[in-house]
């Protein structure tokens, strides 16, 4: 990793200790919690376009709560990004079942999160909570299946595999919905800040660079803890 983006990740990290500890002391409150749902994802730099590639994400949560309206949240999540081609009209042998083009990337990320409540019903429950923060990722595995007939692309998505950026440093943000104090659904939108690949010296019919995005549904259910 990049050690402007290890110093990051470390100095948000300490971030959240110091306040967890400043507010344990005074409110003796956290939360936990477990979320399971699935991403719609995208390249940018890799010739195709729109989130169709479909994978699973899901994880753990804990949350340090610093006051009604107002948390901090750190999840550990396994998630499934990629990029998929569509056919989009294009002529295509749909008998075989190998797809052109589908890139999956496996990533274990940690994402940490400002927490904000709003729209109160009840003494404890809000309606709405808007989050937004961070995620340190790393990969931690890939499938790539082409037809090299269709893509007609040389080097192919497999020859740049080892090049990939294991690390990966995104930008979150998000809305939730609850409907009681425990269960809710969840829609993010990741932006990567690192870039997944990238050739300084990339012809012109050649893979310059690419960056992952993704769109994120969640259920979570979240315990109380120490209330």
């Amino acid at each position: 990793m990049k050690s402007s983006t290890l110093t990051l990740a470390v100095a948000i990290i300490s971030l959240f200790f110091v306040f967890s500890t400043t507010t344990s002391h005074a409110q003796e409150r956290f939360r936990a919690g477990a979320m399971l749902g699935f991403n719609l994802s995208q390249l940018d730099g890799d010739n195709f376009s729109g989130y169709d590639k479909k994978g699973i994400s899901g994880g753990l949560r804990v949350a340090t709560v610093f006051n009604d309206r107002l948390d901090f949240m750190v999840e550990m999540l396994y998630t499934q990004t990629g990029s998929q081609f569509k056919n989009n009209g294009r002529p295509v042998d749909f008998s075989s079942k190998v797809k052109p083009v589908h890139i999956r990337l496996n990533y274990v990320e940690v994402p940490l999160l400002i927490n904000y409540h709003f729209k109160q019903v009840e003494k404890r429950l809000f309606r709405y909570e808007f989050f937004a923060g961070v995620s340190v990722g790393r990969l931690i595995g890939t499938k790539i299946t082409e037809d090299k007939s269709i893509s007609g692309r040389m080097p192919t998505y497999a020859d740049l595999e080892e090049d990939f950026n294991k690390n990966h440093l995104g930008v979150v943000f998000g809305l939730k919905y609850n409907f009681n104090n425990n269960f809710g659904m969840a829609l993010r939108h990741t932006l990567a800040g690192t870039r997944l690949y990238k050739n300084e010296e990339a012809e012109s019919s050649q893979i310059y660079q690419m960056r992952s995005y993704f769109l994120s549904f969640h259920t979570i259910y979240m315990f109380d803890i120490n209330n």
